[in-house]
């Protein structure tokens, strides 16, 4: 390829446009549905106008070579050149400084486990202080500053090479703690096998920003070995571009499910019938179906996924209060007393479903929640379950 100037300008236009309608999406639901606008809500708000200024610095820098052979670039457009990269680079950092940490708050809000806040508050300091001494190195990495962009000034810089291998090393290494801590935190869930497969490759979309970070080492040892300063840099910077929209990407991927099926009802059903025939009979929990009564249905599945409740209880018969209360016919058989809920169980099943499901996962002067990407299955009391024995 003898040009990149004409990939980069296009590529990150399209990137610009996918962020802003996520970030937009985001926000418009919290802000207007859910009525709460979080830590991790902010710092993706943040990433996105960070990923957008490093973005645009890189188109303007096509226009002073980027993209092209060393061998065509005015050697009077360097300087400048160099400015702009020094400049963006900052911006780079910040964005993936805020994704880590608000993925991080994100996760403080669905688990509550004692080893897994203390994990998170581990990674916190982690990501701050690598993200802070990212954007330090990179600007204070020459004395004086100015040596930086003009080389034939008399002074020191830092090896500009074992630089970017440690900091890729380093990003590389944390985004991949990063993004298997939910797949831990999330384990021992109680779901149906479709919705926890889908919450894996929820959580799995993550390895696509794994695998721009790894090619962003590889692009940075190609640099150091074969240098072409305009050509080999274009290829880190698209790389780092890639890495930081679908980060952002990935964060929003909840909200763009759920706007998308608020613009697209249709959709709602389609999905919901794929999963009814792909859903076998066995995933769902054992008890004797021995009556066809509303009372034969012991559990209450309220699908949260695609937000609607109502055709979850339309689909699924539960007890009203008219049958818990009422006086049942002689003729009727009930079934099974199902087994007795511990109050007391995985903190993390709990945590999560109380911040996918506003209504019914919410305690008591708790603010509501959005929905989320999860069949939640509630359970009757067991006073209830009692009263039917």
């Amino acid at each position: 390829m003898a040009d990149l100037r004409a990939t980069i300008v296009w590529l990150n236009s399209i990137l610009i446009a996918f962020t802003l309608c996520a970030v937009v999406s985001r926000a418009g639901r919290k802000i207007f549905v859910v009525g709460k606008f979080g830590w991790h809500d902010g710092l993706i708000v943040l990433a996105a106008v960070s990923a957008t200024i490093f973005s645009v610095f890189q188109m303007v820098s096509t226009n002073l070579g980027l993209g092209d052979h060393m061998a065509n670039v005015n050697p009077a457009n360097l300087p400048e050149l160099k400015k702009l990269l020094l400049a963006s680079n900052v911006f780079y950092f910040t964005c993936n400084w805020a994704v880590k940490h608000a993925l991080l708050f994100f996760y403080s809000e669905i688990t509550r486990e004692r080893t897994h806040r203390i994990s998170i508050n581990i990674m916190h300091g982690v990501a701050f202080g690598f993200g802070l001494s990212s954007v330090l190195a990179d600007v204070f990495r020459c004395r004086p500053f100015n040596k930086a962009v003009y080389p034939e000034i008399p002074g020191y810089c830092i090896n500009s090479g074992i630089f970017y291998y440690f900091n890729s090393s380093m990003m590389l290494a944390t985004d991949i703690v990063l993004y298997a801590m939910p797949m831990v935190f999330t384990r021992n869930l109680k779901l149906r096998r479709t919705q926890k497969i889908g919450l894996n490759c929820l959580f799995a979309l993550g390895g696509v920003v794994l695998a721009a970070s790894a090619a962003r080492i590889w692009s940075i040892h190609v640099f150091v070995t074969k240098p072409d300063f305009t050509w080999r840099f274009a290829t880190i910077m698209l790389l780092s571009v890639v890495e930081n929209h679908l980060a952002i990407l990935v964060a929003c991927t909840p909200s763009l499910k759920t706007v998308t099926l608020f613009i697209f009802p249709r959709f709602t059903s389609s999905v919901k019938r794929l999963t009814s025939h792909i859903t076998p009979t066995s995933s769902f929990p054992n008890w004797s179906l021995r009556s066809k009564s509303r009372a034969s249905m012991p559990f209450n599945f309220v699908d949260v996924e695609l937000g609607d409740s109502k055709s979850s209880a339309r689909k699924y018969s539960v007890i009203s209060k008219d049958d818990v209360l009422g006086t049942a016919p002689v003729s009727l058989i009930l079934p099974d007393r199902p087994e007795p809920v511990h109050r007391a169980g995985n903190r993390v099943s709990r945590g999560v479903g109380r911040w996918f499901d506003k209504e019914k996962g919410r305690r008591a002067g708790e603010s509501t929640e959005d929905m989320g990407l999860v069949y939640v299955e509630h359970s009757f009391s067991v006073e209830r379950s009692a009263r039917l024995g």
